[in-house]
């Protein structure tokens, strides 16, 4: 009985299941890069708030008294695609006051708006850190050229 020749044909079949796995997740992976570039909008309600980064610029807007603040941000994010289901992170510092930080937390996931019966689903849910250490819920999604 020779059991050498499924020996190799066995390590051959993990090496090709490892080779399509890692090939899998660089498929999973490979615009991972592009969303820290892209646009990502986030938006909540009670109080109203909004977020929208455009690379490593941002710009949180908020309710203050009877018009809108907005507070402009540099910053930079990491994009967990990896995880199952991924998650995007985003942490920035105030333009004017670089003492100000704001962390955005984003995980794929149907996200609802609750001020809202109708409208469509939204691709993530977001907890934001505002300035004030405020924790804020909402939802976000991706925004691509031309919208």
């Amino acid at each position: 009985m020779d059991q050498g020749g499924d020996a190799l044909g066995a390590g051959a079949l993990l090496r090709g299941l490892g080779i399509a796995l890692v090939g899998l997740w660089i498929a999973q992976n490979a615009h991972a890069g592009d969303r820290l570039s892209t646009s990502l909008v986030c938006r909540g309600n009670e109080p109203f708030w909004s977020f929208e980064k455009d690379g490593p610029s941002a710009r949180f807007t908020r309710l203050q008294g009877a018009g809108q603040e907005r507070l402009d941000f540099q910053g930079e994010g990491s994009d967990l695609g990896y995880l199952d289901p991924p998650w995007f992170v985003w942490r920035g510092k105030g333009r004017e006051d670089p003492s100000q930080t704001i962390v955005v937390v984003a995980r794929v996931q149907t996200c609802l708006d609750t001020m809202s019966d109708e409208g469509p689903a939204f691709d993530m849910m977001a907890v934001v850190s505002s300035p004030e250490g405020r924790s804020l819920v909402g939802c976000c999604f991706w925004k691509t050229a031309g919208e």
